[in-house]
């Protein structure tokens, strides 16, 4: 195996183990947005690995985290998929954190 850092990966991908000549698709309640350059003091995942925000949906091979669509709600991280809106509740736009009562 080789030695070197992780190859730079493009969107969709992250690589997280040294001397591996390619990147993996990215892992299903995450985003990898690239991990070309890397900021002095981010809190980005070094690899490209980043956890899904709440009030999105992550899921496999996603290059950035799309908003819950209407219909939906999610106020946890790392969701592949946003839950559909409780009973009794309205969920009426995208991106939605706390489903509102009816």
């Amino acid at each position: 195996g080789g030695t070197g850092p992780p190859p730079p990966c493009p969107a969709n991908e992250y690589q997280d183990e040294v001397g591996q000549p390619a990147c993996k698709t990215c892992l299903e309640g995450h985003f990898c947005s690239g991990n070309y350059s890397s900021t002095p003091g981010s809190t980005v995942d070094p690899s490209g690995l980043r956890i899904c925000t709440i009030g999105h949906q992550c899921p496999t091979g996603s290059g950035s985290p799309a908003p819950c669509p209407e219909g939906t709600v999610s106020n946890v991280e790392g969701l592949p998929l946003c839950p559909q809106c409780p009973a009794g509740f309205v969920c009426n736009s995208t991106g939605m954190i706390t489903a509102l009562d009816c």
